[in-house]
């Protein structure tokens, strides 16, 4: 399971979202302590059957699509009306994105066989979700401590 965990890591690594205010080590180390991460460790830790990492990696999914709309809540809060009309546009061609990439996902996992292929498929969906979550959240620290 650490190997999955590492992996989770090294592939935020090169995935993390990369801003004026944050380095791509900031970025994952803030990811590594999320609590939502570390949630799904202990979840995962518990039951590390296949259905039950589906189980964790759902939960973990809910929880940053939750983390995701705060974050764009609070920022466009935050936002000036032009800025704010910018995000929303944004945020409305990132959901075509989403559900673009997640039949990608789909597609490309309908074929494979095994059982290890299940949590694998479910994690790369939980990240594009809390890569945009954490693409929020560094937007709003850098317009908060500029």
């Amino acid at each position: 399971m650490n190997k999955l965990r590492g992996g989770l890591l090294l592939l935020l690594l090169f995935c993390a979202p990369a801003t004026t205010t944050t380095t791509l080590a900031q970025d994952e180390a803030a990811a590594e302590e999320h609590a939502i991460d570390k949630a799904l460790g202990r979840c995962i830790d518990k039951d590390p059957s296949t259905a039950g990492m589906v189980n964790c990696i759902s939960q973990a999914a809910q929880d940053w699509d939750r983390e995701l709309n705060r974050n764009y809540k609070r920022l466009s809060e935050a936002l000036d009306p032009a800025p704010r009309r910018a995000l929303k546009t944004a945020q409305q061609e990132w959901l075509k994105y989403r559900d673009r990439e997640f039949a990608l996902i789909d597609a490309l996992y309908a074929k494979m066989e095994g059982t290890m292929y299940i949590p694998m498929h479910a994690e790369d969906r939980l990240r594009v979700v809390k890569r945009r979550a954490l693409e929020l959240a560094a937007y709003l620290n850098f317009i908060e401590n500029p």
